[in-house]
């Protein structure tokens, strides 16, 4: 049976998780690209101005999410941020288990002051209150996820995303072999 790749990338806001992505899709326009934020967006979980509209929204956000992606019918890019990498990573793993996908994590690394830079450059739709922000920053990335990847068994490739974005984009699709 073909296995329907599938890359699920992690990182800070700013470290240009998007940016690479969208860089791939352009020359891929087969892959689908689902981002974690508009999934909120879209299921009420928050508004638009970021106001949380469900105290548990990360941990019911997430549960929808993986539940959308038990059909998965064709190539997937997830973009998730850093939170909750136990939970993400044991999704990953039955996700993986059960799906004909071939998974693999991209870790999108470059110092937390510089994507709270870029991230603070965006002219973004949805405003963050900067003490929410700033916590976001103080997680332990990717520390944390390399070690529910192994544990776990999930396959992974760190991206460093200070290098410029067509040394990134040539690195991932060496994936595709």
């Amino acid at each position: 049976m073909r296995q329907i790749p599938f890359f699920v990338m992690l990182g800070f806001p700013g470290s240009g998780k998007t940016t690479l992505g969208n860089a791939f899709q352009q020359k891929h326009p087969e892959y689908q690209q689902i981002f974690v934020f508009d999934f909120f967006l879209k299921n009420n979980l928050i508004d638009r101005q970021g106001i949380v509209q469900d105290p548990d929204y990360v941990q019911k956000g997430h549960r929808f999410l993986y539940q959308s992606l038990k059909n998965i019918d064709q190539p997937t890019i997830l973009e998730l941020g850093t939170s909750i990498p136990e939970f993400n990573c044991q999704e990953l793993r039955k996700l993986k288990n059960n799906q004909p996908i071939n998974l693999r994590v991209l870790f999108c690394f470059c110092p937390a002051k510089l994507a709270l830079e870029r991230h603070l450059k965006r002219h973004r739709e949805v405003p963050y209150r900067m003490e929410h922000l700033e916590n976001r920053y103080q997680r332990d990335f990717p520390g944390e996820y390399y070690r529910h990847c192994q544990k776990y068994d999930l396959p992974y490739q760190q991206f460093d995303m200070e290098k410029p974005i067509e040394e990134n984009l040539a690195n991932w699709e060496k994936l595709l072999n």
